[in-house]
């Protein structure tokens, strides 16, 4: 159950990235959230067959195929939270924010990959939420659409969490990693519908002024 409903947020992932992909209207931000939906689904893949077959791998290749899954992870914490600097951000604020979210990245997979423990998977997740609470509060004090829908994906993710930390079982045939999986899946369709209206800083305002002096 648990490969089944990790190859399952995988279909999600994939589907949505390719549809907010073909909606990205040319916006940047949007195409960001597409690849942290895409990083997902191929998280969700290798994280599936770990749990799948790893009876049957050795103990170098299934060490080997965590880490890929972490780190496909963290590339989705990445994307997402890029997405939110370029809709947010302009000129040389974007430039040093997307390359401090690099060497983010960067710092926090080197030491994963010496130390694969999910609890630092974990840490990095929160991090993640907690920026997208802030570009929520960025979006209404902007009058920006689309902050409902990131805040309750990041309820929906929170939700997870508690739910794959608790170890809590609802049944001996669905457990809780199946219950994350699945409360995963609906915080991406959330995260989707807020990408969905995602505009990069300075295209929403030239669109604005072109209607404007179309309608005067």
């Amino acid at each position: 159950m648990t490969v089944f409903t990790d190859y399952g947020l995988a279909a999600v992932g994939l589907a949505l990235a390719l549809k907010l992909q073909a909606r990205a209207e040319g916006h940047v931000s949007r195409r960001l959230w597409a690849a942290c939906f895409l990083a997902v689904a191929l998280a969700a893949i290798t994280g599936g067959t770990s749990h799948g077959w790893a009876p049957r791998m050795g103990e170098a290749a299934r060490i080997a195929l965590w880490r890929v899954t972490y780190g496909l992870v963290g590339l989705g914490n990445l994307f997402i939270l890029a997405g939110a600097v370029v809709a947010a951000t302009r000129a040389r604020l974007r430039a040093a924010l997307v390359v401090a979210l690099v060497l983010r990245f960067a710092v926090w997979f080197a030491f994963i990959s010496i130390r694969p423990d999910f609890r630092y998977v974990v840490y990095d997740y929160a991090g993640t939420l907690l920026g997208l609470l802030v570009f929520t509060g960025w979006l209404a004090r902007h009058g920006r659409p689309g902050g409902a829908w990131i805040a309750a994906g990041v309820a929906a993710s929170l939700a997870g969490a508690v739910v794959q930390r608790s170890g809590l079982d609802p049944s001996p045939a669905f457990n809780h990693n199946d219950l994350f999986h699945v409360v995963q899946a609906v915080g991406l369709y959330f995260y989707f519908q807020g990408g969905l209206v995602l505009a990069d800083a300075g295209k929403r305002e030239q669109a604005f002024g072109v209607r404007g002096a179309a309608g005067a």
